[in-house]
This record gives C-alpha cells, structure tokens and sequence, in this order.
C-alpha cells in the first residue's frame, strides 16, 4: 500500500512533468514572427505571442553580454 505522503509526491512529479513536457496545455497561445529594419543590416526578428492572459506583458532580453551596457540602460529606460 502506497503512503499518502509518497501518493502526492508521485501525482506531483507527474503534474511537474506533465507541464515541461505539454507547455501549450497551460496557456493557449499562437506565435509569429515579425521583422524590424527589415532589408537593412539591423534587420531584427520580433516573436509575438498572443494568449488569452488580460495583462499586457513584455519580455525583453537585454545585457547578456556583461561589456554591453546600452540594452541594460534601454530595459531600465523602458521600465520606468
């Protein structure tokens, strides 16, 4: 007989894994992809992902270089 200690354990782990493995089932979503400067040398992708979440939310990523202080200085910029 399993304890119920070890029986949420086990349904726990399964919902963790269950959440890495399907994340489309937790939040529906589409994606796509648009490009600004486009045809220039700064051409950069944009990634929209729209869902049913009501709160407007940005992501940035910034400062993944530590010598590259500009993106942290704009994330700071556009925070505020």
């Amino acid at each position: 007989m399993i304890s119920i200690r070890k029986y949420f354990r086990i349904i726990f782990i399964a919902l963790i894994l269950f959440l890495f493995c399907f994340p489309q089932t937790a939040l529906l979503q589409t994606t796509s992809v648009e490009y600004i400067c486009a045809g220039t040398d700064y051409e950069t992708s944009v990634y929209i992902i729209k869902t049913d979440y009501k709160e407007p939310t940005i992501m940035i990523v910034a400062g993944t270089h530590g010598n590259e202080e500009a993106g942290i200085e704009a994330t700071e910029y556009l925070k505020d």
